[in-house]
């Protein structure tokens, strides 16, 4: 899977497990794409994501969270 291909089914949802799969899968694939060379795009992915559900506190918040631990 890629960047290109998540689809925030799991986000929309706006269930805690649904944000607890949505940001595993956004942590894996922004390892992978760290791997392959494309960092930055990943990196700016998930910018993007957080400004369009800048209101979903608990999903901010599991990402802040992945964030600190990487």
């Amino acid at each position: 899977m890629s960047f290109q291909a998540f689809r925030p089914r799991w986000i929309a949802a706006k269930r805690p497990d649904d944000y607890d799969r949505a940001v595993a899968l956004l942590v894996d694939l922004r390892d992978l794409a760290d791997q392959a060379g494309r960092g930055k795009e990943a990196a700016k992915r998930i910018h993007d994501l957080r400004k369009r559900h800048v209101n979903k506190s608990s999903l901010i918040r599991r990402l802040n969270e992945q964030k600190r631990g990487s």
